[in-house]
């Protein structure tokens, strides 16, 4: 056991750890002769291998360790993985009932729509109907009042005339009254008599 200290068991290599120290320390012991026994040479080597295996165990036991606690990691992480697709789940279900319910709201809103087209073509037909009795009506008002209007035009002009009329036969009457007045006067004057004029 004295040379495992000069040979080291195990040496780093690119491709992991090689053992390269038995073969040197079991030729040294047995080839130079020395008074140790294949046997205890044979133990010797196996004791080192004990060492190295128990040295590769207990890194084995700290991988093992790290694997266990990165295990336990993921496992959480995958039970909050699954809640979150849990609740994602009932956020789709009621996204699906909403999408639904505005599905039959859309189809309600499309009959209502489609009804009021039928009531406002059915009224437009009505009241183009309507307007066109409403504008014979106001043709024949408009007719009428036109006839009025020209026979009312008509006797207006009628007592323009005659009151033009009047007040030339008016001041015909003045012009003979005031001519009888003169002519009284002078008979009366004549006849010494006193005349007043009404």
């Amino acid at each position: 056991m004295i040379l495992s200290t000069v040979f080291p068991l195990t040496q780093p290599h690119k491709y992991g750890t090689r053992y390269v120290g038995m073969l040197p320390y079991f030729l040294v012991n047995v080839c130079m002769n020395t008074k140790q026994t294949k046997t205890d040479a044979k133990i010797d080597v196996l004791g080192t291998k004990v060492d190295v295996l128990t040295t590769d165990v207990s890194r084995l036991s700290g991988n093992v360790d790290k694997i266990t606690k990165d295990v336990d990691r993921v496992t959480k992480n995958v039970d909050k993985l699954s809640k979150d697709v849990g609740q994602l789940t009932e956020t789709v279900d009621k996204l699906s009932v909403n999408v639904d319910k505005l599905t039959n709201d859309v189809d309600k809103l499309t009959e209502n729509v489609q009804d009021i087209l039928v009531a406002v073509n059915h009224l437009s037909t009505h009241m183009d109907s309507e307007f066109v009795n409403v504008r014979g009506e106001i043709r024949e008002v408009k007719d009428d009042l036109s006839t009025t209007k020209n026979e009312v035009i008509g006797e207006i002009d009628r007592f323009v005339v005659l009151h033009q009329t009047l007040d030339v036969e008016l001041v015909s009457l003045r012009s003979r009254q005031d001519r009888q007045d003169h002519f009284l006067q002078k008979v009366a004057k004549k006849l010494d008599l006193e005349y007043e004029r009404n």
